[in-house]
């Protein structure tokens, strides 16, 4: 079969779904990766995968995702796909309408997050254009055969909504995490040793990282305030590094001058890296506290290092975390709370040994890449997998 891979950005493709990529391939489908293009191409091309360039933006531009539509229109009727499998809330949308007037018989799609579905907006023109996100689903998300979610309360949304029919709903939780990338067998010890020569003091302090864009949903804000609160309590116990960078054109950036004015000794942005492996292996906690999620990868990376986590009681991370189990949960938005939970993993190394245990157990048992892969084949797909 010919199948068509669709999302934003090859970033997002490398990183979440090779392992997909790499398993049609070896079933001896034909896949083609259908993104903007950027420096994950030619990795993505080693798969054995081909590369077909879109421009789709991410974010709201009615003559631009018009135009887009239209170049995804015309890729499909030429390459005439058997499977096209969408990936974003936009190329859900528009793609689904591209597919069928195209003629594709197979449409799947994957949802990431319910993302601005869920938000309770004041902004006048933040509650429009929700309200056309929504009107716009129901019209195209009916287009399509079978639709994934990352969770079971984005999954309910949709279904009470009306927008998808259950029958057609399942839950495939993320892309998983391959352990064995993930893993201290893995790790480059150069880049190891280069990271750590950049930050003073890294030794003396518990190191608590978080990977994620440095925008405010991710609840970068209080990431940042947490790291005063400890430091006022505990000077010179904790060491906050944040590793990522702005999303471009998201207008839920937070201002560069403003996280660049926090850092302090307690306090680093390590702006963006390709080895969140090396960044993970110098770290004793890892955090995401998070406003919403699908499943979300940065604490999964986490987990397969074998770190304890701390993140928020919200739906997505409440998918990869046992409290007390693997790591702690704490309310969203509260620094505060997020601060206490730090504090008590920082001060009881044993703690974070049984925790950062089980955090490796849960991936194996739930998370594991192959298990992800085959599920994502088996009940998108329709497929037995190998």
């Amino acid at each position: 079969m010919k199948i068509a891979i669709v999302a934003h950005d090859d970033l997002s493709v490398w990183l979440n779904r090779r392992g997909l990529i790499k398993e049609l391939i070896a079933m001896g489908h034909t896949v083609d990766v259908l993104c903007e293009g950027g420096r994950y191409i030619e990795r993505i091309k080693a798969l054995g995968a081909t590369f077909v360039p879109i421009k789709f933006p991410r974010f709201i531009s009615p003559v631009k995702d018009l135009v887009g539509m239209f170049c995804l229109y015309r890729i499909f009727i030429r390459y005439r796909y058997d499977i096209v499998h969408l990936f974003h809330i936009k190329l859900i949308v528009y793609g689904a309408i591209a597919a069928k007037m195209a003629g594709i018989n197979s449409l799947i799609a994957s949802s990431t997050g319910a993302g601005i579905l869920t938000n309770n907006f004041s902004d006048w023109k933040k509650i429009q254009v929700q309200r056309i996100v929504k009107m716009l689903y129901a019209f195209s998300v009916p287009l399509i055969d079978r639709m994934s979610f990352q969770n079971g309360t984005d999954r309910e949304l949709f279904c009470l909504k009306g927008i998808v029919k259950p029958e057609n709903a399942v839950v495939v939780r993320g892309s998983g995490v391959n352990i064995e990338e993930y893993s201290e067998r893995a790790l480059d010890h150069g880049t190891v040793q280069r990271l750590r020569s950049q930050i003073p003091g890294i030794s003396e302090r518990v190191v608590v990282t978080m990977v994620a864009m440095v925008v405010e949903p991710k609840g970068v804000r209080e990431f940042i305030e947490a790291s005063k609160v400890v430091e006022r309590i505990k000077p010179g116990l904790v060491l906050f590094l944040l590793f990522g960078d702005l999303e471009p054109n998201n207008p839920a950036n937070l201002p560069p001058e403003y996280v660049r004015s926090q850092e302090s000794e307690a306090f680093r942005w390590m702006g963006w890296t390709d080895n969140v492996k090396e960044a993970l292996s110098i770290s004793d906690i890892a955090v995401l506290p998070s406003y919403r999620e699908g499943t979300p990868r940065a604490l999964l990376e986490g987990m397969a290092m074998a770190k304890p986590i701390v993140t928020t009681d919200v739906p997505g991370c409440r998918n990869v975390i046992e409290h007390a189990g693997n790591g702690l949960m704490v309310p969203v938005r509260n620094h505060i709370e997020l601060a206490k939970a730090i504090q008590v993993l920082a001060e009881d190394s044993e703690m974070r040994r049984k925790f950062g245990k089980r955090s490796y157990e849960k991936v194996l048992e739930e998370f594991e890449e192959n298990l992800i892969v085959r599920q994502t084949i088996r009940e998108l797909y329709g497929m037995e997998p190998r």
